[in-house]
């Protein structure tokens, strides 16, 4: 690619605008639609079973015998 191409190229981008959109000077609050927690309302969690796992099978290593 020359510097000719190159010229060319950044003849066709466009100029960015020198104005920067305006942001508003006051936000208004997003309201809060979540309910207040009310602990007397809530019911007691269920209690989770989690069962053991499984041992992992690890089989002993005898020093000077071949592993299977």
């Amino acid at each position: 690619m020359s510097t000719h191409d190159l010229q060319q190229n950044t003849d066709e981008i466009p100029e960015k605008p020198n104005e920067i959109p305006s942001i508003p000077e006051s936000v208004e609050p997003i309201p809060d639609t979540q309910p207040e927690p009310n602990p007397e309302n809530d019911p007691e969690p269920e209690p989770v079973n989690i069962p053991e796992p499984d041992p992992i099978y690890t089989p002993e290593i005898i020093p000077g015998e071949k592993p299977l």
